[in-house]
């Protein structure tokens, strides 16, 4: 059984302009797992989607009519306390250039911080903020030994094929897999995966599942090559694992262990993919002087 990461989740809602340089600083250096999205449906629905452990929000947002909105953060905050989602939220900010503030409300009991943008360093009061509202201590120091700088990664020979209609989840996987060397193929339908693996036979392959995908027949995808190939490694997604579903995974011999429900712990389900990946021997276990 794959145990829960302590890494953490933050998800971004900003301009790829603010995103582009600050995602990987977080996911390289604090060993951060990060969702990106800039439009609010998908903000939301990453909500629902991901366990996320801290909100990195901009405080001003063009809208429809191109228009900067100063008052976005603060509806979207209120948005979130409307529906009951009481995460601690980082707000970056163009409208100042003061410290950074920290503050908890009471009514909405979240945990909330302001990051002028324009501040020096501003990286790193961006790591340094987002330990503290994750945390609730001081932050610990940066080390540099982060997850995603796994030796092993540098020899990743493993395909990573991704079975979804859904876009959020894509890209997240995406944003998440990309760094670590893995082979990602996207595919949104039964017969081109399977098309996949049967002339491509020869190399690790683990494949995410979305078991919510319409018309997918997913349980007779994972009957096909349970066992008779145990270089195809399936992970499959859904949002509920009870009942029929349940009794219909057992039924075709799969180990309930490999399962992930949404909202997904992105960080786990990195280390499910990670572990698969080895035993398939995508990824060697080996240091190299071993090898050599």
């Amino acid at each position: 059984m794959i145990a829960p990461v302590e890494r953490k989740t933050i998800l971004f809602f900003d301009v790829p302009s603010v995103t582009d340089g600050l995602v990987p600083y977080v996911q390289g250096l604090y060993n951060y797992e990060v969702v990106v999205v800039q439009k609010e449906a998908a903000f939301f629905y990453a909500l629902q989607m991901f366990d996320v452990d801290l909100v990195v929000l901009a405080m001003e947002m063009t809208d429809r009519n191109n228009h900067l909105d100063f008052e976005f953060g603060l509806k979207m905050q209120k948005s979130l306390h409307e529906r009951g989602i009481n995460k601690p939220i980082l707000f970056l900010t163009t409208q100042y250039d003061k410290e950074p503030l920290t503050h908890f409300d009471k009514t909405q009991r979240m945990v909330m911080a302001v990051l002028p943008k324009s501040i020096a360093n501003f990286s790193h009061h961006l790591g340094y903020y987002c330990q503290h509202l994750i945390y609730g201590r001081n932050p610990i120091p940066a080390t540099g030994e982060t997850e995603i700088r796994d030796e092993r990664y540098y020899t990743n020979e493993t395909v990573l094929a991704v079975v979804t209609h859904d876009d959020m989840l894509r890209d997240a996987i995406i944003q998440a897999f990309e760094p670590r060397q893995y082979a990602i193929n996207i595919f949104e339908s039964r017969d081109d995966l399977t098309g996949f693996i049967e002339r491509f036979n020869n190399f690790c392959c683990v494949c995410l599942l979305d078991m919510e995908m319409p018309g997918l027949l997913g349980y007779d995808l994972l009957q096909k090559y349970l066992g008779c190939n145990n270089r195809v490694r399936f992970i499959p997604l859904a949002s509920d694992y009870a009942g029929e579903l349940k009794t219909i995974l057992a039924e075709i011999g799969f180990v309930l262990d490999s399962k992930f429900t949404k909202p997904l712990h992105l960080p786990t389900l990195i280390e499910a993919v990670k572990q698969s990946a080895i035993k398939g021997r995508g990824i060697k276990t080996e240091k190299l002087n071993d090898i050599l």
